[in-house]
């Protein structure tokens, strides 16, 4: 069995970013509601970069077999050495796809936990609720 040497999303950089204030706001929606996700980047190297910041969303019961992290949205950012940027990762899908091959939510309430960061060894983690 082959391992993979990096998870996925990862890029290479000439520098390193660090992810804080992850905020989702409303903490409850519907499937159709407007969510605001955002997040805290920061090139904390000496050198400028580029950085894909990546939201995850993973559940704790679905009645919808789905990943328990699957990737929900993403966003190219470019900072200069050590500064700071405030990343909009709002446009994220919360839906699953069914055998019927068309979106569903499954339960009439899913706990999905929120995960940020450069790859999906993600950390940077707060939770919301999903409803029908």
């Amino acid at each position: 069995m082959a391992s993979h040497l990096f998870p996925f999303g990862f890029g290479l950089s000439y520098t390193t970013f660090r992810y804080d204030h992850l905020l989702v706001k409303p903490a409850s929606v519907g499937v159709h509601d407007d969510i605001l996700v955002s997040v805290d980047v920061t090139n904390a190297g000496e050198r400028e970069g580029d950085e894909v910041a990546q939201i995850y969303l993973g559940h704790d019961v679905s009645s919808v077999e789905t990943p328990g992290r699957s990737l929900a949205g993403f966003s190219r950012i470019k900072t200069q050495a050590a500064a700071n940027k405030n990343c909009d990762l709002s446009n994220i899908a919360t839906s699953a796809y069914g055998l019927e091959h068309h979106s569903k939510v499954g339960r009439r309430t899913w706990n999905l936990h929120a995960l940020v960061g450069g790859s999906s060894k993600a950390s940077l983690t707060t939770k919301f609720v999903l409803t029908q």
